[in-house]
């Protein structure tokens, strides 16, 4: 089955078919596209799902590749690893309010995901917690990444100390990309 969606975007459905001949038919397609200047991004849902449930996983895979900006031009779902599990969650609300209790002050603060407090913050959580690799991805600093940290502190309200906030603060990164991912962030589009 072949459905466009638009003029950048067609699904295309494979009845259970993985392994060596859908890598050899995504090369093709990504080789055809190049040789057009077209860019091929796609997203590969597990097999054996029923169609509503294949085409909501490809999808979301398609805009983790999109979110990749080309470093993954083919995600599967079987690479998304706890991320996978989020998209059978029915109500999302509770995945939204997460985010916003965790990182509600960082988004507000300055310009919110572009603003230098919340990727230090991101970039602090994913590296637990160790300044010298915050220091050398945000191009800071050491004393820079302290005063980052104790300002995210006061704004939190919450020790970065605590391995457990250090925890939640990684996860609510994880659910806010799955949401802008699958366009489940609450900015104008329902589940």
């Amino acid at each position: 089955m072949i459905t466009s969606l638009g003029p950048d975007q067609t699904v295309i459905a494979f009845p259970a078919l993985s392994g060596p001949f859908l890598d050899r038919i995504l090369t093709a397609l990504s080789e055809l596209g190049a040789a057009r200047g077209i860019r091929v991004l796609a997203g590969v849902s597990r097999a054996g799902r029923d169609l509503p449930a294949a085409h909501r996983e490809a999808v979301a895979c398609l805009r983790f590749a999109r979110l990749s900006g080309g470093s993954r031009p083919i995600v599967r779902a079987d690479e998304l690893g706890v991320m996978r599990f989020l998209s059978t969650v029915q109500d999302v609300e509770p995945l939204r309010e997460f985010v916003q209790h965790q990182l509600g002050p960082l988004l507000e603060h300055g310009r919110g995901r572009s603003g230098e407090l919340f990727a230090t913050a991101r970039v602090f959580a994913e590296s637990e917690g160790h300044h010298p690799t915050v220091a050398k991805t945000c191009t800071i600093h050491p004393s820079t990444v302290k005063y980052r940290l104790s300002r995210i502190t006061m704004l939190l309200g919450r020790s970065l100390r605590d391995p457990q906030v250090r925890f939640e603060l990684r996860l609510a990164f994880s659910v806010l990309d799955f949401l802008e991912a699958t366009g489940l962030n609450g900015r104008g589009r329902k589940p």
